[in-house]
């Protein structure tokens, strides 16, 4: 319940007007790469965007770090003006895989990165591919708990090759799904939105505790 609260006092400060450009992220290690052969697709009846792709890298250290069995999922809600509406139940954001990050002694399993929305923009490029970043409150995974989201902020840039996007979400759309995940620095002028996301990081890591 209060992890509930949390996430929709950060929806009312984060989610604004609808917005025909990206956010601007500017991703930090680690680097999760995931791939072309996933699929972005958008249902305008239930407002449900959702990337379906597999993960298969990430960089750490500045070296590549090679993750199998790697799934990468986003499902979030936009109404048809392109606004945020904001997450659905159960993860916003979810990746799992099996990686051996040598360099720092680490052999990860499972879940890697959950995550909440918290912000969403688009761009219609006006040809076969389209751009879409996101920007989610850390809330869980392997990689949260080895602290190595420091910001407990993440963002996601998206590639959708063969895209019928058109930029209107009045109708449905899909394509392909390419990118990349990462840790978000915030600007001065985020900190705002960084401090309520250590809010949310911090409620569910209680609420896990106490079902514990």
């Amino acid at each position: 319940m209060k992890r509930t609260l949390l996430v929709s006092l950060l929806l009312i400060f984060v989610a604004g007007p609808a917005q025909a450009a990206l956010i601007g992220l500017t991703l930090e290690e680690p680097l999760i790469s995931y791939d072309s052969g996933g699929t972005t697709s958008y249902d305008a009846a239930t407002d449900t965007f959702t990337v379906d792709a597999s993960s298969f890298g990430v960089l750490v250290g500045g070296a590549p770090w090679q993750i199998d069995n790697g799934t990468f999922d986003i499902s979030i809600l936009v109404d048809d003006t392109g606004s945020l509406v904001g997450g659905v139940p159960g993860d916003d954001l979810s990746i799992t895989g099996d990686v051996e990050i040598v360099s720092l002694g680490l052999d990860l399993s499972g879940v890697l990165l959950t995550g909440e929305i918290l912000d969403f923009g688009f761009e219609d490029q006006q040809g076969v591919s389209d751009s879409f970043d996101f920007l989610f409150a850390a809330t869980g995974g392997a990689f949260v708990a080895e602290g190595l989201i420091s910001t407990g902020l993440v963002g996601v840039e998206l590639t959708s090759e063969n895209s019928s996007f058109g930029g209107s979400f009045a109708v449905n759309f899909g394509g392909e799904a390419k990118g990349t995940a990462g840790a978000v620095i915030p600007e001065p002028s985020g900190f705002i939105v960084f401090g309520i996301g250590a809010m949310v990081v911090g409620g569910a890591a209680v609420t896990r505790r106490r079902a514990a």
